[in-house]
């Protein structure tokens, strides 16, 4: 609609994907026919993952952790780490994703870092699971 010799005109957000964008918009009224292009830069969108684990497991035992709420169109893994090692790595799959691993390591309380690594639409983010394993 144009009013005033202006028009607007409104992208959903969701439908663009990260990166820049060359949008076109073209005039085809009663005058004569014009476009113009304009570039626009479509940010990664912040993702949020929140983690849930056992609370306790035995030594030698698999261990299951679970990845939450990340964006419904979010792809990538998620992975879960103890001090900088990799144990265990997930797809993410409609806002999800699980992972095993061995708790080998000696009995006591530990913090595990769940981290969502991002995709080419959405930032990476990070939870922390506490885990105690136990004879």
């Amino acid at each position: 609609i144009i009013t005033a010799g202006t028009a607007q005109c409104t992208v959903q957000s969701w439908a663009l994907t990260a990166g820049t964008r060359t949008l076109t918009a073209v005039y085809s009224g009663n005058y004569t026919g014009s476009s113009a292009r304009l570039a626009l830069v479509v940010n990664k969108a912040a993702s949020a993952v929140h983690a849930r684990g056992p609370a306790t497991v035995r030594r030698g035992r698999l261990a299951t952790v679970s990845a939450s709420s990340l964006p419904a169109h979010a792809t990538g893994r998620v992975t879960v780490s103890l001090n900088g090692r990799q144990l265990c790595a997930g797809k993410v799959s409609k806002g999800a994703a699980h992972c095993s691993f061995r708790a080998s390591m000696k009995p006591g309380r530990y913090s595990f870092t769940v981290h969502y690594i991002g995709d080419g639409n959405y930032k990476g983010s990070t939870a922390i699971v506490r885990i105690r394993v136990t004879r």
